[in-house]
């Protein structure tokens, strides 16, 4: 999980429990690889690169 500016980087923690625990990904219909994602405090929007093995934390919205 690598998020893409500095004020992210405070939400990986919550975003990899999320993924641990299991957690529904809505895709983004007009790009491709990108999903949005709800998790416990807020919405995140990611961009998954399968063949680096990445996800990039794009945005957080607070709930």
């Amino acid at each position: 999980m690598v998020p893409l500016n500095s004020q992210l980087a405070g939400r990986i923690s919550e975003f990899e429990r999320a993924i641990q625990r299991g957690l529904p990904a809505s895709p983004d219909s007009h790009r491709h690889d990108f999903y949005d994602v709800e998790l416990e405090n807020g919405w995140a929007y990611v961009h998954v690169r399968d063949d680096a093995q990445t996800v990039y934390l794009v945005a957080y919205s607070c709930s």
